[in-house]
């Protein structure tokens, strides 16, 4: 209830509390009166002067003790408006999210490439409990802010990676030698700068889709199947509104096997057997 209604309500109160302390008076009056009928008419007159009198003083002692009340309130409600904090400021959001350079929800998952994922969820809970500061003694932002999305994704990107529940997510930690090399891919992977500010269900799919093909190229298909759900997961918490994920795979011709690196390349028993062959002819032509 804002200042004006308490106020209106308020005077309205005073005005019944007058009407029924005028009413009770003059009931008291009366019975009064009707009591004292047996005295002599100059004993009447004396009661009738003294009810007036207190009266009197009763209805002009109840208009102050309203108005002094009335006042109070007033400069109750006053403080408390002037006592209201400020709205939270999402500058400083957006620089805290700045820190670990998330400036969009594929940027989270940059998260995951980093050479250690202890020192990526050291930072990132550093992070989220700076933000939590910032947004302690301010009113809220709006859920749908653009930052304060980014920030409900990285909670929940710490909360399935670094926190102590065992989540399906955590499985990627087994492939973390090989996804830290995928950096540069995720990043070819990316949206156009503000797709995710608008829901873009085309954008949303090509993204985990590029994401599930690198991958897979890269580490293999068991691999890639954990990042492309992850990486769903992550951009829905930053979007107004999820977008369904298609379980259709896009095809990879060649994957690697599993656990895969660029710096080990699968090689074939053939392979070895023909660079061998080859090394033996060079040598005994010498």
């Amino acid at each position: 209830m804002t200042k004006t209604k308490k106020l209106k309500t308020l005077k309205f109160v005073s005005k019944q509390l007058k009407r029924y302390s005028i009413f009770i008076r003059f009931l008291s009056f009366v019975i009064c009166f009707l009591t004292k009928l047996n005295m002599n008419t100059r004993n009447i007159y004396k009661w009738l002067v003294l009810l007036s009198a207190v009266s009197l003083a009763s209805c002009f002692w109840s208009n102050r003790v309203i108005e002094e009340f009335i006042n109070s309130f007033s400069n109750v409600a006053e403080d408390d408006e002037c006592d209201q904090p400020d709205s939270c400021d999402e500058m400083q959001v957006m620089l805290h999210l700045a820190c670990i350079r998330v400036t969009s929800p594929e940027r989270i998952l940059l998260l995951l490439t980093w050479d250690s994922l202890s020192k990526s969820c050291a930072k990132t809970s550093n992070v989220v409990q700076h933000i939590n500061e910032t947004l302690t003694d301010c009113v809220p932002l709006p859920t749908t802010n653009l930052y304060m999305r980014l920030y409900r994704a990285l909670i929940f990107f710490y909360g399935q990676m670094c926190g102590a529940a065992e989540t399906k997510s955590k499985h990627l930690e087994k492939y973390h030698n090989c996804v830290t090399e995928l950096r540069d891919d995720l990043i070819d992977c990316e949206g156009p700068a503000d797709w995710f500010e608008k829901r873009s269900k085309t954008q949303f799919t090509e993204i985990i889709n590029c994401n599930y093909v690198r991958a897979a190229m890269l580490c293999g298909v068991k691999p890639a199947r954990l990042l492309r759900s992850f990486a769903a997961e992550v951009i829905n918490k930053a979007l107004l509104s999820k977008c369904p994920v298609s379980s259709t795979l896009p095809h990879v011709s060649n994957p690697m096997s599993d656990g895969g690196s660029r710096s080990f390349p699968h090689v074939s028993f053939a392979q070895v057997h023909i660079f061998l062959l080859a090394f033996m002819l060079q040598c005994f032509m010498q």
